[in-house]
């Protein structure tokens, strides 16, 4: 059963320790020490940041899970028990919670050993700076039959 405290523990140092583009090196790291000791996951590091992970049943098709790991230079003025601790940056954009939902998934999946084929992608560098298109240029995506992709993408719509 998901630990639904658990996981708001983990969106909360997330949001805590936000990081911009290509220097995503603690969100990595967090990420990391959840699915260490995971044997029915293969772990894929990019440089200087980004995981992908794969979850394998035999040979076939793959849906593949993304989320972004990377926040925006943007002072955060919640006054939250879990604020930014880095002045200037935050996680005003939600990929922390894309983040979260995406590790409650990933520990679903294991959990109920589901039979399926599944890659697990945290992109960084979402914003702007061209972080799918280095993960995409290293050719990793192409060793799998990718039937289909999902991502969640937060929307502002102003009236």
């Amino acid at each position: 059963m998901i630990d639904f405290k658990y996981l708001c523990d983990i969106r909360k140092a997330l949001h805590k320790t936000p990081e911009v583009a290509n220097n995503e090196f603690l969100t990595q790291s967090i990420i990391e020490k959840e699915f260490t000791d995971i044997s029915s996951l293969k772990l894929v590091k990019f440089k200087p940041t980004g995981l992908l992970y794969e979850y394998s049943h035999g040979s076939g098709e793959y849906i593949l899970f993304r989320a972004d790991m990377d926040a925006l230079p943007i002072k955060e003025n919640t006054n939250c028990d879990y604020q930014s601790e880095n002045i200037g940056i935050s996680h005003a954009c939600g990929h922390d919670v894309h983040m979260t939902i995406l590790i409650g998934l990933m520990h679903f999946v294991i959990q109920n050993q589901l039979k399926v084929n599944l890659l697990f992608l945290f992109q960084p560098a979402e914003e702007g700076i061209g972080g799918a298109e280095r993960i995409i240029k290293t050719g990793i995506l192409e060793n799998f039959i990718i039937k289909a992709v999902f991502a969640l993408q937060k929307t502002t719509v102003m009236i």
